[in-house]
């Protein structure tokens, strides 16, 4: 007992003697802060976001550096998005110092699928926390890990800040309403918007049955009433209790008020290496794929009709084949209505669909209904098929099973070589097709009926424009990708803008860097005011902060205070100089993050 008191009062005083030896540097006004050859982008909402939100780090606590990583992997995507930071991180040799773990909450069956699904994860070190066996609240999970800091990949119900010093979250992709839009108002769109597609192909399931108006009154008044977003702080009202970080997360996305997506270097590099380079065959993309072929040369004859391993990879490339992997047979109806007026011969599917789903009488009715006759079904150990003469056209289409893909390079030599539209659904199965330049037929969910107007934003003056739309229209989708002809070089260069103007990947590896370099002077940021606080000086505060020269770093002040004031309730000011320190800050998603720590609940 006398050891931890002795331990807490020295943290203590610690923790007070850093703020007091740090005061009186003057605020930094640089867009870019270069730190050990690295240059810190601090134009990023994340890195502001990161700065404003967390203390600043000490060096006694904890006594070792570790980085976490965390998520709820509800499905595979959130575990994929996970698997690509840590590959994008332990392949920077720049933080081979700092030990890295994994902690995933899950089940025991959704474990063994993940398992099943990523070979590389049986090597990383993972702490799985069963969900289908704990009792406490869900929203702890977190606070039990001690690290240097803890990064999580997925959305939060309710999550409370974890018990370490710097700790941030990111959200999966999903609608970011700009704040005079009004929630209620997207939300319901968003729910008609699902309903009427999947009238429109023929597909019902539960997420689109339709609403009745008298539950669509309900949402409306409820979102009205609850969730209309303060338009300043002023009006809002400002309690201990309000702590739902969860609501604050930035998200992964590519709208205007979406941090971007987590796109992984390397395959960046091997894309170009392959599309540039005058020798394909000696190429990293073009050894993945003979190693997918190596490893299934079933799958290779199914696709090429060659048996051997070389005349298959030379061959393949000049194979049309599509890749789709989704969910929802809404999209997938879509996907192969658009396909058949684009694709003149047999269409050939990879897809990790079963042969009970291709003989079930709803997909065959589907099938019949968009033309195919002749139908096959191929796997490693399995092939069939049927012919229906009553099909409105003659057309031949296989399914392909691939099975299994532990390898991610042969997984993503599959996807580079088959055709340019690609059904994708997901944050890195998205980031994945934007890299191999692909044109991505998005299956998205209400909370995603954005997706497609983000991209359309990024295809502009392509004449794809009619594609990337969130209603079912495979005719008008299918005439567009005609007269666009799949353009190699357009597509390219949509791509790369993509990339260009929307990678998260730097901006993740930014705030790693950061909170491991406690004595960078950004830092000195958080020990300024914390200064200004401690001596009552809330007035000079307003005044340095009003008068900082650079934008980022008046946002990064401003958002402190009013973080502070969100958990503490102790900086000082008012409602109304609140507010003005409010209208300081220029980020709009600096500005969303803290609206939603205002509410009274989660939207």
């Amino acid at each position: 007992m006398y050891l931890n008191n002795f331990h807490k009062a020295f943290k203590a005083i610690m923790q007070l003697f850093i703020v007091i030896f740090n005061f009186m540097t003057p605020f930094a006004c640089a867009t870019e802060v270069e730190m050990d050859g690295r240059e810190v982008n601090l134009e990023s909402s994340l890195v502001k976001w990161l700065l404003a939100l967390n203390n600043r780090p000490t060096y006694f606590y904890p006594r070792e550096p570790k980085l976490i990583l965390a998520t709820i992997a509800e499905d595979t995507d959130d575990f994929a998005c996970l698997l690509e930071v840590n590959r994008e991180f332990l392949r920077n040799r720049a933080f081979s110092s700092i030990p890295v773990e994994l902690t995933v909450q899950s089940t025991w069956s959704q474990k063994k699928k993940l398992y099943r699904d990523f070979s590389e994860a049986s090597d990383l070190k993972i702490n799985w926390i069963y969900k289908d066996e704990r009792r406490e609240d869900e929203a702890f999970w977190l606070q039990k890990e001690v690290a240097s800091f803890i990064l999580s990949l997925s959305t939060w119900a309710g999550m409370r800040i974890p018990r370490t010093l710097n700790w941030l979250g990111v959200g999966r992709y999903a609608n970011i309403a700009a704040r005079n839009e009004g929630v209620a108002k997207n939300f319901i769109h968003s729910l008609w918007l699902v309903e009427d597609f999947h009238q429109r192909s023929g597909f019902s399931n539960y997420d689109s049955m339709p609403i009745s108006h008298r539950t669509m009154n309900y949402i409306s008044d409820f979102l009205r009433e609850g969730y209309d977003l303060c338009q300043n702080l002023s009006n809002c009202s400002i309690s201990t209790e309000q702590h739902k970080f969860s609501t604050a997360t930035p998200r992964f996305g590519l709208g205007e008020l979406h941090i971007g997506l987590p796109f992984n270097s390397e395959l960046i590099d091997k894309v170009d290496h392959y599309e540039l380079s005058k020798d394909k065959a000696s190429t990293s993309l073009h050894k993945d794929l003979k190693k997918l072929l190596r490893d299934k040369p079933w799958l290779g004859y199914v696709l090429t009709g060659y048996d051997d391993l070389h005349t298959q990879a030379e061959n393949i490339q000049n194979v049309s084949y599509y890749t789709a992997y989704y969910h929802d047979e809404a999209f997938l109806k879509e996907y192969l209505g658009i396909i058949r007026r684009v694709e003149p011969g047999e269409v050939k599917i990879i897809t990790p669909l079963k042969a009970s789903t291709v003989a079930k009488p709803a997909f065959k009715k589907m099938l019949k209904e968009l033309g195919f006759s002749h139908v096959s079904y191929k796997s490693n150990d399995q092939s069939g098929g049927y012919v229906d003469g009553t099909a409105t056209e003659h057309r031949k289409i296989t399914f392909i099973n691939p099975g299994t893909i532990a390898n991610e390079n042969a997984y993503n030599a599959l996807l580079y070589f088959s055709n340019p539209l690609i059904l994708v659904t997901g944050n890195i199965s998205l980031a994945k097709a934007i890299t191999m330049n692909k044109i991505p037929f998005y299956e998205w969910r209400f909370f995603e009926s954005q997706v497609n107007a983000d991209l359309q934003s990024f295809w502009k003056n392509t004449g794809l424009e009619s594609f990337f739309v969130s209603e079912y229209r495979p005719e008008i989708k299918a005439a567009a990708l005609n007269q666009f002809n799949f353009d190699s070089p357009l597509r390219r260069q949509a791509n790369k803008r993509i990339i260009k103007a929307k990678n998260a990947m730097p901006d993740l590896l930014d705030v790693i860097w950061l909170v491991h370099r406690p004595n960078h002077t950004l830092w000195k940021l958080d020990t300024q005011v914390k200064r200004r606080w401690v001596q009552g000086g809330k007035s000079e505060l307003f005044e340095e902060i009003k008068h900082t020269e650079s934008a980022d770093i008046r946002d990064i002040l401003a958002a402190k205070v009013i973080v502070h004031n969100i958990l503490y309730q102790n900086t000082g000011y008012d409602s109304e100089q609140l507010d003005a320190i409010f209208k300081l800050i220029q980020d709009p998603r600096l500005k969303g993050y803290l609206l939603s720590l205002l509410n009274d609940i989660e939207p």
